[in-house]
This record gives C-alpha cells, sequence and structure tokens, in this order.
C-alpha cells in the first residue's frame, strides 16, 4: 500500500496551505499528489481538491 506524509505549510500572499512533504512509493509525484489530495479530503485537513495539491506542490517547490 502507498504510503505518504502530508504537512500542512504555510503559503502567504494568497496561495494555499497544503503540500506534498515525503512521497514514498508512487510510480511519480503527479500520482502522489492526486492521492494526497484525496487523502486531505477524506481526514479533513485543508486540501479541498487535487488541484489545490498540485498547485500548493509547485509553489513549494
Amino acid at each position: 500500500m502507498y504510503s505518504l506524509t502530508l504537512h500542512v505549510i504555510t503559503l502567504f500572499q494568497g496561495r494555499v496551505d497544503t503540500a506534498i512533504h515525503t512521497i514514498h512509493g508512487f510510480p511519480d509525484v503527479h500520482s502522489a499528489l492526486l492521492e494526497g489530495a484525496h487523502l486531505a479530503e477524506a481526514f479533513r485537513i485543508g486540501a479541498p481538491s487535487c488541484a489545490t495539491v498540485h498547485t500548493a506542490y509547485h509553489a513549494y517547490k
């Protein structure tokens, strides 16, 4: 089973606040981001959509 660690980070100036910090076992980063968004939604930790997590990743990177 895939595992990952989600860290909630603060991105100022109106940017989204959730990003993937550590990724294990995913075939590529995009898959991990999509899965991370679904998990974040499920646990209600502040990632409203897959696109939001993807955007956060690029802003964080």
